[in-house]
């Protein structure tokens, strides 16, 4: 019996569901346009209809169609797989779940649009919302964005929220999870007294939490509703679920900081606008931003010490967010060596001193414009904050600057613009420009002996990845963080394989059943099975586990090169095939001599 994701590929045709997005034209036996993923002049994206994959010659984007709509949508997998289950008309059984846990999650999600409709009337109706909706007027918020923002009041007096949750029959549980409630010290009344109401949701625009602005004196200013399994601040960005489409669209994203900065930038048309929500950005909103279908995310905080910090800390999740490991290049000697590249544009905008964005675009939206057109590129900003912390006049000054800097420049998609930025920190320094780049750090591991799965068949491999993942010892937490499972071609041990990754020591946030919560039931169970399997495996430790891991790479990675080296002999393009295939002989070789050395290293020299 197929699964679900085999049944879905059987079922829409891949040429047709990117032709939607991409106009493509008949190359050969195959489909190509430009692609959408990056800035072309001559198409280098083609469509492999009889395979139901892509691939870009250009940028190297490719796969399957999950790969394809969950890179056009930045989305996660179980995310894809619902959205092209629907379309394939393909059934997704339910998993086995708690039924109750089931009824009490649904319970809350009710609880919280309920409250969210509650406030949002107020907020247009009663009486002693008028204060509140003659602000709004003051800080010239259209009832257009009133309304698309759903911004609520939360009153004085009486506790309605509570009382009307009550009435329609919502359990103390289901209360209890919304935040909106509190029982401390006395009967249950409502959390939010005299307060402006941002309600905040998800990506696919359910309520699950709620920010609040003070009226009048009370402290704090801004408070948020008690976090719980359903809301962590942390975790979202305010106004996602009404800029991810524009986000997508326009290939760019732009940060702010505050709610109302938020929602003037949607009221005059800069609709690609999300919010921390006056937080310094963490990694989960970092990770967010990064898988937008963004390729330019554009910092706008505000001007002040706090700001600029908070600026400095929001550039350095988003460089980690959107770090993605390039291929592996293996030298003579067995080492892999991984550059890090980053995978989006980061800007940052240099607001007037005194200003946040809300009062720049209200002021004048040209000007607002001209500000995210002009902001200063990443390395151009890390530049200037290198030489304003320290004293290059100094060596330590100048060793300091390098140490910053070079990481930045490495980074660098681009060889001529990565050339530009050594030769400028070579002039800043006084450092030659090889010198920099010998000293560009690159993350080196050394393989060691071959591990008794090195002899599992091929299509154990992708397996054997999540094998090791799963057996990771804490000590190598490190190599495991952050993997990238691009060359793993079934869409479901992928996410699983990099959900478990993204969080690699930290345990806490490791659920292994948030994790296949997501998943059909058969993919669910064929994870579920290699977990059983890791259960009963010897522990991998120190080297042999980096080791292991290395080598399961390396096998993956061979297997990718064969399939584009098939994909590129079904080209028309004579030059373009040419060159990507003479890129990708090189890269084959490499492995083929990494895997001789490997069998050296394991066996010992042939006699």
């Amino acid at each position: 019996m197929a699964s679900p994701v085999e049944d879905i590929k059987s079922r829409l045709n891949a040429a047709e569901v990117i032709g939607r997005d991409v106009r493509l034209q008949r190359s050969g036996r195959y489909l190509k346009g430009l692609c959408p993923f990056h800035q072309e002049k001559t198409p280098s994206f083609f469509v492999f209809g009889d395979r139901g994959t892509f691939r870009c010659f250009g940028c190297g984007e490719g796969g399957d169609l999950f790969t394809y709509v969950m890179r056009r949508d930045g989305s996660s997998f179980p995310d894809a797989l619902r959205l092209l289950a629907g379309e394939a008309g393909v059934e997704l059984r339910a998993q086995d779940r708690d039924p109750e846990a089931d009824r009490q999650r649904r319970s809350t999600r009710a609880a919280l649009e309920e409250a969210a409709n509650l406030m949002h009337r107020l907020l247009r109706e009663a009486r002693e919302a008028a204060a509140v909706r003659a602000y709004l007027d003051e800080r010239g918020v259209s009832k257009e964005m009133l309304a698309a923002f759903r911004l609520g009041f939360a009153p004085a007096r009486g506790s309605p929220v509570t009382t009307h949750l009550r009435q329609l029959g919502t359990d103390a549980e289901a209360l209890s999870a919304t935040g909106l409630v509190r029982d401390d010290d006395g009967p249950p009344r409502d959390y939010f007294f005299n307060r402006l109401i941002f309600p905040i949701s998800e990506r696919r625009g359910a309520v699950i939490g709620f920010g609040a602005r003070a009226l009048g004196d009370a402290t704090p200013k801004y408070l948020n509703s008690r976090e719980s399994d359903t809301f962590r601040k942390g975790n979202h960005l305010y106004g996602f679920n009404l800029a991810a489409d524009s986000i997508r669209r326009e290939r760019e994203a732009v940060l702010v900081e505050g709610y109302m900065d938020a929602i003037a930038a949607h009221q005059f048309g800069f609709a690609n606008t999300v919010a921390s929500m006056g937080t310094a950005l963490t990694h989960e909103q970092g990770r967010l931003l990064a898988g937008s279908g963004a390729q330019r995310i554009v910092l706008a905080l505000d001007a002040d010490t706090a700001g600029a910090a908070a600026t400095r800390r929001g550039v350095d999740v988003l460089r980690d967010a959107g770090r993605d490991a390039a291929d592996a290049e293996v030298d003579f000697r067995g080492l892999i060596r991984h550059e890090a590249r980053l995978s989006i544009d980061i800007a940052v905008v240099e607001l007037p001193a005194g200003e946040d964005p809300d009062s720049v675009i209200r002021a004048d939206s040209a000007r607002w414009r001209s500000l995210l057109e002009a902001a200063v590129p990443l390395a151009d900003y890390y530049f200037r904050w290198a030489l304003e912390e320290h004293d290059v006049s100094s060596i330590v000054g100048r060793r300091r600057a390098v140490a910053d800097l070079t990481p930045v420049i490495t980074e660098i998609n681009e060889p001529a613009v990565r050339a530009h930025y050594y030769e400028r920190l070579s002039h800043v320094s006084g450092v030659p420009v090889e010198e920099l780049r010998r000293a560009a750090p690159r993350r080196q591991r050394r393989i060691g002996a071959a591990p008794a799965a090195a002899s599992q068949p091929v299509d154990r491999v992708e397996e054997g990845l999540l094998e090791l993942v799963l057996q990771a010892p804490p000590e190598a937490a490190g190599a495991v963080a952050g993997l990238k499972a691009s060359n793993v071609s079934d869409p479901s041990l992928r996410y699983v394989i990099e959900a478990l990754a993204r969080n690699a020591g930290d345990p806490s946030s490791n659920s292994w059943e948030m994790v296949l919560e997501g998943l059909d039931d058969q993919s669910r169970e064929q994870v579920e099975a290699v977990h059983a399997r890791v259960a009963g495996l010897p522990a991998l430790e120190g080297d042999a586990f980096r080791s292991a891991l290395e080598v399961t790479l390396l096998r993956l990675r061979e297997r990718r090169i064969l399939e584009e080296l098939r994909e590129v002999g079904a080209m028309d393009d004579g030059a373009a095939a040419a060159a990507r295939s003479r890129e990708l002989g090189a890269q084959k070789r490499s492995v083929e001599m990494a895997m001789r050395e490997l069998s050296v290293l394991t066996h010992g020299p042939t006699a």
